[in-house]
């Protein structure tokens, strides 16, 4: 198990579901499998949600076309007792792994960097996390009792609640700039479309 969480925290795997399923060998996902931590206290799950982010910002192509095994990954580590609300040692939970493998490699013409800067709050929850709920509820989570754990979890003054990411900004001439998102409250709801971030 050590050695996959080494395998996936070793750069971009474009294909980490199908290298997590080949060392695995058909082993049972389950809350021993799921509880195993590498040196920054990342589970599988988190690898697993972050990567997600990284196939939805299209840094491996199209990501409908590589979505469906981390996805298939995801429910099966959530169906095995993995820690949806384990934190890592940058106080970041699975969900909000999403949103880091997202924003960290998406380009600065995608959905959410020209809706960021004014209108996220007042968007139905941004791609990343609306597909993160709906594994969750397709895996039999009950997304009011963990949205009620996760905000718990935000409203700790340690917690991660700023992500840096690339804009584009007018000043004499355009250029790349880094900017910073910050995550300040979400409801949430029986069902992924009602959330709001």
């Amino acid at each position: 198990m050590l050695f996959a969480l080494k395998i996936c925290s070793v750069g971009h795997q474009s294909d980490m579901a199908g290298l997590v399923r080949t060392i695995l060998k058909g082993k049972e996902k389950d809350e021993n499998l799921g509880g195993v931590r590498d040196r920054y206290r990342r589970t599988l799950l988190h690898h697993a949600a972050r990567h997600l982010g990284e196939v939805l910002s299209g840094v491996f192509g199209d990501p409908t076309a590589k979505s469906e095994d981390i996805l298939h990954l995801i429910r099966d580590l959530v169906k095995g007792g993995s820690g949806l609300h384990a934190l890592t040692v940058f106080r970041e939970t699975p969900m909000l792994e999403v949103l880091r493998g997202y924003l960290e490699n998406a380009s600065p013409d995608s959905f959410i960097y020209r809706k960021c800067s004014n209108h996220i709050a007042r968007e139905a929850p941004p791609m990343p996390f609306r597909i993160w709920l709906k594994q969750l509820k397709d895996s039999g989570v009950d997304l009011v009792k963990y949205g009620k754990q996760e905000q718990r979890l935000l409203e700790h003054q340690y917690a991660a609640r700023k992500w840096r990411y690339w804009e584009h900004q007018k000043k004499r001439r355009e250029e790349l700039v880094r900017s910073h998102l910050h995550l300040i409250n979400f409801t949430y709801a029986p069902e992924p479309a009602d959330w709001k971030f």
